[in-house]
């Protein structure tokens, strides 16, 4: 074993980007869900205010919380002096404190029935991270241990063992997409020289060099910060709109830029470059900064920004569809007509042999089309390089409407559909005769459906899908409604908040955003149909009165009914849909 020593100092209490990204990380929330909770919050008087890019805390702060260290951890806890922290993010302006709690005298499991789940699980998310800025610094071996296998194998493991934890007994900052060189993050369990090591299994695994990652919410929270652009009022702002506008869409909680964002920026960079470069908008920030700052007049900056984007403006305003198109098909024709493995040519039409495929824009969005047109009609709907090859090479092509994606356990196939209400999935062929159909589920928004596979669609079909149970012992699910995805126990039920990745949802999930959920009132089963044994179930309210429920078919009724005058209403109900 090779070891050398290492110190991990704490980090800076939160300031709204940081706040954001360990959110993300550590709790799965959105931006905008955190700011939303933090503002809870803030208003119960519980932390500081929410929007800062400030690492300080006042003496008063710092304090109280190194009286509570020295009292739940002792003196080796507690550095000799104050822990001082100094702002990293370009233009802080830092006319706040750090988040932090208002009182440390109310720690997080004081608060435990004072606040819904998701607000508890943020308020000690705070409350831990300003503490352990104030402790002492973790002590880290840095080591290096070589395993020699009988037959003289040598395997190497490279990580961190820890001496004295410091901080890190309250507190571990979560890492962005650690790569397989950052051996400091690795931690190894404590061994010596000499140590026995026993081999459990042996996994002889290829490894390829990775792209860079995409951006996931924190990561994009924290780019955004070091470029300068944006303040700490507008990061969740801006991840909203790009999800709400569809640019992107949210995949594994990673950023992936959809057929409109890809379109939309080569159009900018086409015609607006000065506008959308990442310097413009941070130089933008500085002068704004200034504005406030009294340094400069805002009428100045604001002239000398109209004078030169009026002109882009004007310039662009003489552009015809074609230009615009062309433009676009010439920025992006990498991305949809990859180059193929034969050398043939990706453009050339399928149908006519001798027209050239390109990008064309229609009312319902983007699309590929010939230049044979309207002699030749193939079309096709756009796809990307990404697209194409499914993140896992060419064996991964993107799922066209109306085809089968694979067949479930029992050899029936599942495929993608189009209906008037959008795409949905479909398990098996619809029998003539068959009344109920073959089963069928909308695809929730957030869900890309460029890239669905087959274990995807089957987990949406499944829905409403059991997560287990809840601390009554009442069963919790994820469901897919008309308003979005949702969870439910009993006849509670809780919408998952934007941007939630539905696959990602488990029973810890679903328990905090069921906290303090009122169930709706249930209804009185009569009986079981005699066509198929459901239930018919009466409910005394409605938003048209008393009404009776089988299956789908709802049928308003005076008061409550016998079951057989329930059957009755029912069946004339359903005589009529058909």
């Amino acid at each position: 074993m090779e070891k050398k020593k290492q110190q991990r100092k704490p980090v800076a209490p939160f300031t709204t980007s940081t706040l954001q990204q360990e959110a993300s990380r550590k709790l799965g929330f959105s931006a905008k869900q955190t700011m939303q909770l933090a503002q809870r919050l803030y208003e119960a008087g519980l932390i500081t205010y929410m929007r800062t890019d400030s690492v300080n805390l006042s003496e008063e702060a710092v304090a109280a919380i190194r009286d509570m260290i020295k009292a739940e951890f002792g003196d080796r806890y507690l550095p000799k002096a104050a822990v001082s922290y100094e702002a990293k993010s370009k233009n802080a302006q830092e006319a706040h404190e750090a988040i932090r709690p208002s009182h440390f005298d109310k720690p997080p499991a004081k608060m435990q029935g004072e606040l819904d789940a998701q607000q508890a699980r943020l308020y000690e998310l705070v409350w831990k991270r300003a503490v352990a800025c104030q402790m002492t610094p973790a002590e880290l071996d840095l080591v290096a241990a070589d395993i020699v296998s009988e037959s003289g194998a040598v395997f190497r493991a490279n990580g961190s063992m820890l001496a004295f934890d410091g901080f890190m007994k309250l507190y571990r900052e979560d890492m962005d997409d650690a790569g397989e060189g950052d051996d400091d993050n690795k931690m190894l369990p404590h061994m010596a020289e000499g140590d026995p090591a026993k081999a459990d299994e042996i996994k002889p695994e290829q490894h390829f060099t990775q792209p860079p990652p995409r951006y996931s919410e924190a990561s994009l929270v924290k780019r955004m910060e070091e470029l300068g652009i944006g303040r700490p009022s507008t990061y969740a702002s801006i991840l909203s709109v790009i999800q709400e506008r569809s640019y992107v869409s949210l995949e594994k909680k990673k950023f992936v830029a959809t057929e409109r964002g890809r379109i939309v920026s080569a159009f900018l960079e086409k015609y607006f470059p000065k506008y959308v470069e990442n310097d413009f908008t941070a130089f933008m920030e500085d002068e704004l900064d200034d504005v406030s700052n009294g340094k400069l007049d805002y009428k100045k900056v604001l002239a000398d920004f109209w004078g030169g984007f009026s002109k882009a403006i004007e310039a662009s305003n003489d552009l015809g569809p074609a230009d615009v198109v062309n433009s676009i098909d010439a920025a992006l024709g990498e991305h949809f007509f990859p180059k193929r493995a034969d050398g043939s040519d990706p453009r050339k039409c399928p149908d006519c042999s001798n027209g050239r495929l390109g990008i064309k824009l229609g009312k319902f969005g983007g699309f590929v089309g010939c230049s044979n047109y309207p002699a030749c009609k193939y079309t096709k709907p756009l796809i990307t390089v990404e697209d194409a090859l499914g993140g896992d090479g060419p064996s991964a092509p993107r799922p066209e409407l109306g085809q089968s994606l694979g067949k479930d356990e029992n050899g029936t196939d599942v495929y993608l559909k189009n209906g008037p209400y959008g795409p949905y999935l479909q398990l098996g062929e619809v029998v003539k005769g068959d009344l109920r159909g073959p089963a069928r589920v909308s695809i929730p928004k957030g869900v890309a459906v460029d890239a669905l596979t087959l274990e995807q669609a089957l987990f949406l079909l499944s829905m409403p899908r059991p997560l287990g149970k809840a601390d009554d012992g009442e069963d919790i699910a994820l469901g897919a409604g008309k308003f979005g995805p949702y969870v439910k126990k009993g006849g509670a039920y809780k919408n998952l908040p934007p941007g939630q990745d539905i696959f990602a949802v488990d029973l810890e999930m679903a328990k905090s955003l069921l906290q303090g959920v009122a169930a709706k009132p249930r209804g009185k089963e009569l009986g079981l149909h005699p066509d198929d044994s459901r239930p018919v179930v009466y409910f005394s309210t409605g938003k048209y009165g008393p009404y009776v429920q089988h299956n789908r078919t709802f049928a308003s009724v005076k008061s409550e009914p016998t079951f057989e005058e329930a059957v009755e209403k029912l069946r004339a109900k359903e005589g009529a849909k058909k």
